[in-house]
């Protein structure tokens, strides 16, 4: 059939290629049955709807009808949303590190009718370019080759294939009681690297500048832990530094509140301007950590309500609840796409309100506050009022669970459980299909079409939301049975994604006729999700054993062993990344010292938001009426009440007063 098949899809990526001269499939197995059938390679194309260099690719190339009559004739081609598809992306990400040297997007991937690769780079130019062939030369090149070389071809796919099967079964032994002391040396060993690696200009390396969310997480939770009031200063230092960097250069939008990607400079200038939920999320719950320790940062404070308020409601969808992907990087302006257009400024508009640009942006500049002083409300309407003339930049609305659940994570976190309980069961309702009888059918990564079924990163976030669900509101929710569900998504996620003790896989599936499931055990943007699994697991283990019910007791406690268990397996991944393990940093932290815990009775919301802002963000707070239990008596009769407990050891219950324990 000769025809573009994406006018169907409900994702905004690969609507944006509906309307090209190529005849693309969305990713399934139709395109390689038909690439089996016409005896000719698949070109693979993966991007996502807010990367700007895939709008210039598909600007070049992708409409171009000579391009893509190459394409048409000689192979079928397959369009793949990286956010959809996941586990797809990771699998020709390796792939095109391993055959070019690097990895990014737009990806450009030929493979033969099982979906093994034999050539994988990123952008092609449409004319040779600083040392890199034209697209349609590469195009010609493939065809060639697969016609004359194709013994070559053929060995390549096996050789590259068994290469990346074996990659991901190297990474992560099974669980193992020698591992257990390693273990628990971890967390020093992390922190210690990423001490050794922070950059004079913040952060933890070089250009392109990445926010690190996770290691600063991680970083405050070892702080809260360690009895070093020395060590504890220096790490929240290090945390510190990194912040105001990303707080006065060009990473973050005071305006609107939001950050983009990345820096492409040292000094966090120039930034990559698209806004994703899941950067937004993770930084989130990394701000409000700091500042739960260094409450008088003012900077951090007013990142952390221009987030919050981002979240909310700038990436709001038609569906309460439930948020969009991200902001595109590129603004519309008379009909060209123009990177970076609604948050720069010119030099002068700067000037006449007193505040600095730096950067050159297309002769417009990026408004930095290298002073470290917050905007005042009469300064940000006026930038408001300034920038409200200009186009804005388009919304990727997609529903993606993981991200939802990160930032369901991050609201409960940040202060405002209410709008991270809205998302949760939101969330809960849109991607979770059970059957009469309350099992797990499916669990989705987002809704619509191609499908796009749900991953360990999608079930382990989610798990963790329903954690913090359950804390803050007990055993039922308006929709959600909380321990049901938990139990539910556990079992759902044992049933489809474990490998082997300690170990799992991230796709609940074989990437096409590959053979291959992914796994990868390292942070990437956004934590390794097994490490986020362990986690989940941790707090919900947490969480059931402070009940009274004796089952779910018991429950909870092979929750918590399962926990140890993934980061007894991953011992030997997490040494060889030290200074990138700032999700393995986040799981260790919570299972080896355990959340701090603490069971109240009778404590008025105002109490208990006293008692959360005091202990920090990764406490437990539960209460007697919701059915934890207080182990002993108080003297404090009639009185509000607390016990704090923490790796298994419980203090009296003592008074609650308004700004904490009495004793």
């Amino acid at each position: 059939m000769n025809s573009n098949r994406l006018s169907g899809s409900t994702s905004p990526y690969l609507q944006a290629h509906a309307d090209n001269p190529v005849h693309w499939h969305p990713w399934g197995p139709e395109p390689f049955a038909e690439a089996r059938e016409r005896g000719v390679p698949v070109l693979v194309s993966v991007g996502y709807a807010t990367c700007h260099w895939c709008h210039v690719m598909a600007a070049e190339s992708f409409m171009d009808p000579e391009t893509a009559a190459l394409i048409n004739d000689n192979m079928v081609a397959v369009k793949v949303d990286r956010e959809q598809h996941p586990d797809v992306d990771a699998y020709y990400l390796q792939a095109a590190v391993a055959l070019s040297g690097q990895g990014g997007w737009p990806m450009t991937v030929f493979t033969d009718a099982e979906g093994r690769p034999f050539f994988a780079d990123t952008y092609f130019p449409p004319v040779p370019k600083q040392g890199r062939p034209s697209f349609r030369q590469v195009l010609e090149a493939v065809s060639r080759t697969w016609s004359d070389e194709r013994a070559r071809v053929d060995e390549l796919t096996v050789r590259l294939n068994e290469a990346i099967e074996a990659s991901g079964e190297e990474d992560g032994a099974e669980a193992s009681w020698a591992a257990q002391d390693v273990t628990a040396e971890l967390p020093t060993r992390i922190v210690q690297k990423m001490r050794a690696s922070e950059h004079p200009t913040g952060g933890f390396g070089g250009a392109p500048k990445f926010p690190p969310s996770a290691a600063v997480l991680g970083l405050v939770r070892w702080a809260e832990r360690t009895n070093s009031d020395a060590a504890r200063t220096e790490v929240l230092d290090i945390v510190g530094r990194t912040m105001a960097a990303l707080l006065q250069g060009g990473l973050v939008d005071p305006v609107d509140g939001g950050f983009h990607r990345y820096c492409v400079d040292e000094n966090w200038t120039v930034p990559h301007f698209e806004k994703t939920l899941y950067d937004n999320a993770l930084l989130l719950r990394a701000l409000a950590a700091y500042s739960a320790r260094r409450p008088d940062d003012a900077l951090v404070a007013e990142a952390l309500e221009l987030t919050r308020s981002f979240l909310t409601r700038g990436l709001g969808t038609g569906v309460p609840g439930l948020l969009a992907s991200g902001l595109d990087a590129d603004t519309v302006v008379d009909g060209t796409r123009v990177e970076g257009y609604t948050y720069t400024w010119e030099p002068g508009e700067l000037e006449s309100l007193g505040l600095s640009g730096e950067g050159d942006v297309d002769g417009r500049v990026v408004l930095t506050r290298r002073e470290g002083l917050p905007l005042s409300p009469e300064l940000r309407e006026a930038l408001r009022q300034a920038r409200s003339s200009r186009p804005r930049p388009a919304v990727d609305g997609k529903v993606v669970t993981a991200w939802n659940a990160m930032a369901a994570v991050a609201l409960t976190e940040a202060g405002d459980p209410e709008s991270g309980a809205a998302v949760t069961t939101a969330l809960w309702n849109h991607a979770v299909t059970t059957d009469a009888g309350g099992s797990i059918v499916d669990v989705v990564r987002c809704t619509g079409s191609p499908q796009a079924p749900g991953t360990l990163e999608d079930c382990a976030w989610l798990l963790l939301a329903l954690v913090r669900l359950w804390e803050h509101q007990g055993s039922c929710s308006d929709t959600v049975e909380i321990p049901a569900a938990v139990s539910e998504l556990v079992r759902h996620i044992q049933v489809t994604f474990h490998r082997g003790p300690g170990t799992w896989y991230d796709a609940a599936a074989p990437v096409a006729g590959t053979g291959v499931r992914p796994r990868d055990p390292y942070d990437g943007a956004t934590p390794t999700a097994v490490a986020v699994l362990s986690e989940a697991l941790s707090m919900a283990g947490t969480v059931a054993t402070s009940l009274d019910d004796a089952d779910v007791r018991a429950v909870g406690a092979r929750w918590s062993a399962e926990a140890r268990r993934i980061l007894d397996a991953h011992v030997d991944v997490v040494d060889r990344h030290l200074a990138q393990a700032g999700g393995w940093l986040c799981a260790l932290e919570c299972h080896l010292a355990g959340p701090v815990q603490a069971t109240v009775a009778g404590a008025t919301p105002s109490q208990v938001s006293a008692l959360r802002t005091r202990l920090g963000t990764s406490c437990l707070v539960l209460s007697v009426e919701q059915g934890a239990r207080l182990l002993g008596t108080s003297d404090s009769a009639g009185a509000a009440v607390v016990q704090m407990c923490r790796a298994g050891v419980c203090g009296v219950p003592t008074a609650l007063g308004d700004d904490g324990p009495l004793h």
